[in-house]
């Protein structure tokens, strides 16, 4: 069949915690995810749309419980989530740890990786205004505000080069 050339060979999205900051303001801890995205350019290999969009981790625990019932998906211990050793730095590079495998293994299970908790996970607040990705409904002028607040777009025009080749940006 044509398309079985395709199977399995999809190139995934790659995940990075750059950053973990506590925000004093709201005494919770902010982790700057950096997603690089695969772009298919007929011209060239596979290359990456990367962006960065800051969660906190109340975002995480919404995620975990939003793709938590999907069968076979294998996510870390529910331990990760305890908040009585926050202020412990072994801890903390840990959880960022077990953050990253949550991620990635999200990403490798076919469901839960194109359900709308991750969809909306990933999503940027641009990619939200402009009607890129489907998310839930706000229902209040107080819930915009919050979503907007728990997260902030970094987008870059940068591309990764899968084989490792410099990195170029697009005009």
């Amino acid at each position: 069949m044509p398309y079985e050339s395709f199977a399995g060979g999809a190139a995934k999205r790659v995940f990075a915690i750059l950053n973990v900051t506590l925000d004093v303001d709201q005494d919770a801890y902010v982790y700057e995810v950096q997603i690089s995205m695969p772009v298919y350019l007929p011209e060239s290999d596979v290359k990456y749309h990367v962006y960065s969009v800051l969660r906190r981790f109340n975002d995480f625990k919404r995620l975990y419980e939003g793709v938590g019932d999907v069968d076979g998906l294998k996510l870390p211990e529910y331990g990760l989530w305890s908040v009585l050793r926050a202020d412990d730095a072994a801890f903390l590079a840990q959880r960022k740890l077990g953050l990253e495998t949550m991620l990635k293994t999200i990403e490798e299970n076919a469901t839960a990786s194109r359900s709308g908790a991750f969809a909306e996970f990933l999503a940027s607040p641009q990619m939200k205004l402009n009607g890129d990705v489907s998310f839930q409904q706000l229902t209040t002028t107080e819930d915009a505000t919050k979503s907007r607040a728990n997260s902030a777009d970094r987008s870059s025009n940068a591309t990764l080069v899968a084989d490792d080749e410099a990195t170029s940006s697009d005009p």
